[in-house]
């Protein structure tokens, strides 16, 4: 068996991976009968593909508390005097300006790594994009504003995911070890003070 973690800490699908099914039919069935096992598997089989895939696409699969700032984008584009065609093309791995569009209406959210270059081209601070008090900000909002993904901080900083997220849901009880705070704070390029506001105000907000 084999779980994906979307990102968010938690279990989105938990099944056997594609080939074993196609293995274990292929052994307890007779030839020719393997896809009558398999057939009614495949929602699940899937299913559990595109989690990973989203998985390993660095987060993209989780789901945020956190989002942009309703109607803000098209505001500052419009004020930039910038088309959407023209700020997806400055936006580094920004393919299509229809993503951008799905952006400004809500229909979407952007996977964290564009947050940032988004906030450059539009010439503000990449908190200030999002739907949060930018002085008192909850983690998950400064993660999203250095554009990484959960999978991304375990990586930056060697703390599991699974650890980080109970600190960005606000369900972890009391602070972390200051040796977590420490790195976890560098990950993020905040100090260990602002760190710890934020984790306080993701488990009140």
């Amino acid at each position: 068996m084999y779980s994906v973690d979307g990102g968010g800490g938690g279990v989105l699908a938990e099944a056997w991976p594609p080939a074993a099914y196609l293995h274990h039919a292929g052994s307890a069935t007779a030839p020719g009968r393997g896809l009558g096992v398999v057939l009614p598997l495949l929602p699940t089989i899937v299913s559990s593909l595109e989690s990973a895939r989203q998985a390993e696409a660095g987060g993209a699969g989780q789901v945020s508390a956190v989002r942009l700032r309703p109607g803000l984008l098209a505001q500052l584009r419009r004020s930039a005097g910038l088309s959407q065609a023209e700020v997806a093309a400055r936006v580094e791995g920004l393919q299509r300006e229809q993503n951008l569009g799905d952006w400004e209406r809500a229909r979407a959210q952007p996977h964290p790594r564009f947050i940032p270059p988004l906030a450059a081209v539009l010439g503000v601070e990449p908190l200030s994009l999002l739907d949060v008090d930018p002085e008192d900000p909850p983690l998950e909002a400064l993660r999203l504003a250095v554009g990484l993904s959960q999978l991304e901080m375990e990586v930056r900083s060697g703390v599991h995911r699974t650890t980080y997220a109970r600190l960005e849901k606000g369900t972890r009880q009391g602070e972390p070890e200051p040796a977590t705070i420490e790195v976890l704070a560098s990950a993020l390029g905040v100090t260990p003070e602002r760190f710890v506001r934020a984790t306080r105000r993701s488990r009140h907000q």
